[in-house]
């Protein structure tokens, strides 16, 4: 059964979910606990090392993760590189969600508002030059 494990600030999408059944054949998928995802929704751009905030993601992705599985990650860059080593280590697969993203401006009371409106179009593996991309879905 493969599995897909989500590290991101926001929920999947229902598209999103049929996608990863379809696209990745992924069956299950397992959502960090509400602890956990605060951590990663607020890590500090003060902090010169984003390592230690990472334990506890890192222990549930080793707990949870098995060889084949999939990690979608995104988020802060540094923690995001961080983490698609470790699934790499972990003989997982990391993917991010490929999307069209539309902007849409228009005033508002004086003030310019802007509208980012994304619509996913698939999962992309990460790329590598250390690790054989495992996937052969890119």
């Amino acid at each position: 059964m493969r599995k897909m494990i989500v590290v991101f600030s926001h929920t999947l999408s229902e598209e999103q979910k049929e996608d990863a059944r379809r696209s990745l054949g992924v069956e299950n998928f397992i959502f960090l606990t509400e602890g956990l995802r605060a951590v990663w929704s607020s890590i500090s751009p003060l902090a010169d090392d984003v390592r230690p905030l990472l334990d506890g993601i890192v222990g549930f992705v080793t707990h949870h993760g098995r060889r084949g599985d999939y990690l979608l990650v995104q988020g802060d860059f540094g923690a995001t590189c961080y983490m698609v080593e470790v699934a790499y280590n972990l003989d997982m697969i990391p993917v991010y969600a490929a999307a069209w993203r539309e902007v849409e401006e228009y005033e508002k009371g004086g003030s310019v508002v802007t509208v980012r409106t994304f619509r996913h179009v698939r999962f992309r593996e990460y790329l590598s030059t250390s690790k054989n991309q495992r996937s052969g879905n890119g």
